[in-house]
């Protein structure tokens, strides 16, 4: 790691998970992650999602990858979880994002400076017939030698939809120091794509209509993703 990264979240659900947590106190941390969500969930709450909650608390816990920081987001009343995290890479080991399908596009106003925002959807098949549209999200902000990454696993648009206040929340709040003792500052990128394919107005769209399925269903059962 190349820098040392602060930051805060601005919204409920976001649970930091923590590294190699010992055995003996994962009963305590899944407890207070219990009573966080309990509390944002309010009435929609239900022992059913309690159950099945702690499940995917400990499952996080042991699938948790190698980031300075890693996040399991719970964007609506349902047992759905978005994975996060933010990391800092050598430039030279970032992927050409454009050459890996993605649409780049600006993302201006951050406090570690000018970056940009990657998206690309892609067809997932379930092997019996079904296809879901999944899409991967990530923020780059560069200096030319290091990267401060903040990287959305594969997730349905809707429940990225249902993610970016706190997304952008907990961006406005980042802050790398470098192990000189000097702020992290990206350079202005070198090129910035036209979304000419409109790939980011559709994920718009096409999470603002899941958003309204969602508010008229809730209360019903889901499923993890």
């Amino acid at each position: 790691m190349t820098g040392s990264i602060e930051l805060a979240t601005t919204e409920p659900g976001w649970l930091a998970i923590p590294d190699e947590l010992p055995q003996a106190d994962r009963a305590k941390w899944v407890d207070e992650c219990v009573d966080e969500l309990q509390t944002a969930w309010g009435e929609l709450w239900t022992p059913e999602a309690e159950g099945r909650v702690r499940q995917m608390l400990l499952a996080g816990l042991e699938e948790r990858p190698d980031a300075e920081f890693v996040f399991d987001v719970w964007p609506v009343f349902r047992t759905v979880r978005v994975r996060v995290q933010i990391d800092m890479f050598a430039s030279a080991t970032l992927p050409d994002w454009q050459a890996e399908d993605f649409t780049v596009l600006a993302y201006e106003d951050a406090p570690v400076g000018p970056g940009t925002m990657c998206v690309r959807m892609h067809d997932l098949g379930t092997g019996d017939g079904v296809e879901s549209t999944l899409v991967d999200w990530c923020a780059v902000f560069d200096d030319g030698e290091r990267a401060l990454v903040v990287l959305v696993e594969s997730t349905l648009p809707h429940l990225l939809g249902q993610i970016l206040p706190g997304l952008h929340g907990m961006i406005s709040t980042l802050k790398v120091t470098l192990p000189d003792g000097a702020p992290f500052r990206a350079a202005s990128p070198a090129a910035v794509l036209i979304d000419d394919d409109a790939i980011w107005m559709s994920l718009q769209l096409e999470a603002a209509r899941r958003a309204d399925d969602e508010a008229s269903s809730a209360g019903d059962g889901g499923e993890e993703r």
